[in-house]
């Protein structure tokens, strides 16, 4: 059985038996609703734990990261920053100053910083402030960034001894994907991408073999969820404020762009758009039954309520059900939702305007009929008006 033809008999059964349907959807799903009474609904703002499913692969391998840098996994919070030209057509040279630029960076983001107010001490009607820093919430791990710093450490050996002796120091090999130095290993592929190296023997005269780059990456991974439980939300406004100060042009004395991306930043941005969309939902329904009364204007009164109705309810109890049936098997709500009750009432509208185009379709085809019938019975009175004169002749 083909899908169409599926769909085709339920369709039959729908449209024969309507009302049986409809009680019967209502009699099974009506009580799922009871999930409002019983719970309280909780929006999950977090984009990486509330957009997986609990037992999933990207929850199984989040709580694998967590537990390699001892952090909880709802308190792992990763800021990534990606350093870039400030031209599209240009390269980030390698040379002592990108280095320092971007050491300078790095702690200037160590150091942002924010002034709370702390517990109250007493009684009192006095809150002290606190100055809570980025770096306060890196994990026991300590800093993301060392193999960086090795690199840069071992490149300004390398400058002061061509400057000092004009040559290389032979225990360090500053190479890329992987650089040597004093006999450790210092892999380099989580900084540095679109690396060009230098050709031949001329990579002799320079510290590192590395001639430039297209990006360099530095990371910091924080735990959000220890000490104090207003930490996610300290931790929120100092990531909002370093996204503000970036924008607002306080690195702009860098040599490169700054781009960034953090989870608070994340969440921050859908929630914002959450509620933009919810708060749009009202205008939109306005304007859906402005745009039904306008579209049904040449039914009668009683036809135009039940379709306007019926197109705002049925999609309305859909949703309800839908999010209770979600609650009930404990699917997480989140930040994206809000853009679901747009989807279903656009398809309510949608079944409406179907209707309607059957509506007119059938009505086509029983005045077409009617017609045939006017003219089939015209045509057969005349004959027997015909017939009828004949006879009364006779």
């Amino acid at each position: 059985m083909s899908l169409s033809s599926l769909f085709r008999k339920i369709g039959l059964i729908v449209g024969k038996r309507p009302k049986t349907i409809f009680l019967t959807n209502l009699f099974l799903f009506l009580p799922s609703l009871s999930y409002y009474l019983i719970y309280d609904i909780k929006v999950e703002t977090d984009v990486r734990r509330g957009f997986s499913p609990k037992n999933g692969r990207a929850t199984s391998e989040s709580k694998a990261f967590a537990e390699f840098y001892n952090v909880s996994i709802d308190g792992v919070d990763l800021v990534l920053i990606f350093l870039e030209p400030k031209t599209s057509d240009k390269r980030l040279i390698m040379n002592d100053k990108l280095l320092s630029n971007v050491d300078t960076l790095d702690r200037y983001i160590k150091e942002l910083s924010l002034e709370i107010n702390s517990e109250r001490l007493s009684e009192g009607k006095n809150d002290s402030q606190r100055v809570v820093r980025l770096k306060d919430f890196e994990t026991s791990k300590g800093d993301m960034n060392y193999l960086f710093h090795a690199f840069k450490w071992a490149y300004q050996l390398q400058s002061t001894s061509l400057l000092l002796t004009s040559k290389l120091n032979k225990q360090i090999n500053l190479n890329f994907p992987k650089s040597q130095i004093y006999g450790f290993d210092v892999p380099l592929d989580s900084h540095f991408f679109g690396v060009k190296l230098r050709e031949g023997n001329n990579s002799v005269k320079f510290p590192s073999k590395i001639e430039s780059v297209e990006t360099i990456g530095i990371f910091y991974l924080l735990d959000g969820n220890n000490k104090n439980k207003n930490q996610m939300e300290i931790l929120n406004n100092l990531e909002l404020k370093l996204f503000n100060n970036i924008n607002n042009g306080d690195l702009n004395n860098l040599t490169f762009k700054v781009l960034i991306y953090t989870d608070q930043l994340a969440n921050y941005e859908m929630m914002r758009g959450a509620k933009k969309i919810t708060s749009l939902l009202g205008i939109g329904v306005d304007a859906m039954i402005l745009f039904l009364v306008v579209a049904f204007w040449h039914f009668n009164w009683k036809s135009q309520f039940i379709l306007i109705t019926s197109s705002l309810l049925s999609p309305l109890l859909s949703i309800s059900v839908a999010f209770s049936i979600i609650g009930w098997i404990g699917i997480k709500f989140n930040s994206i939702m809000p853009i679901m009750p747009f989807l279903v009432f656009g398809i309510g509208v949608d079944n409406a305007f179907l209707l309607i185009h059957s509506w007119r379709k059938w009505a086509l085809v029983e005045q077409r009929e009617l017609n045939e019938n006017k003219e089939n019975n015209q045509k057969i009175g005349k004959n027997k008006i015909v017939q009828h004169s004949i006879k009364g002749d006779l």
